[in-house]
């Protein structure tokens, strides 16, 4: 079974998780997404393996080993390019 690696997940990726259920892609396909339909659910990266899912009626924590992983569901993570940099640049700012 995969495991996801906690030390390369950090604070503000995008998760997007890819959905097994076909009436969710298929109107997405419909809405004209096409080949990117298959990524149906969203979360912010609160890093390591928890993450903030936005859900109606109100978001909620998850465990991302637990939640997809486990379940077989594919997952892809986004970051900006740069972004820990900037980030490790900003703090820095912080504290001087």
């Amino acid at each position: 079974m995969p495991t996801l690696d906690p030390n390369k997940l950090k604070i503000g990726d995008v998760i997007l998780v890819a959905s097994r259920k076909v009436p969710v892609r298929k109107l997405q396909e419909k809405a004209g997404y096409g080949e990117s339909s298959k990524w149906t659910h969203v979360a912010g990266s609160l890093g390591g393996l928890t993450a903030i899912e936005a859900r109606l009626p109100r978001s909620r924590l998850i465990d991302l080993q637990k939640e997809y992983v486990d379940k077989g569901c594919r997952i892809k993570v986004m970051r900006r390019r740069g972004q820990a940099e900037m980030f490790y640049a900003f703090s820095g700012f912080l504290y001087q």
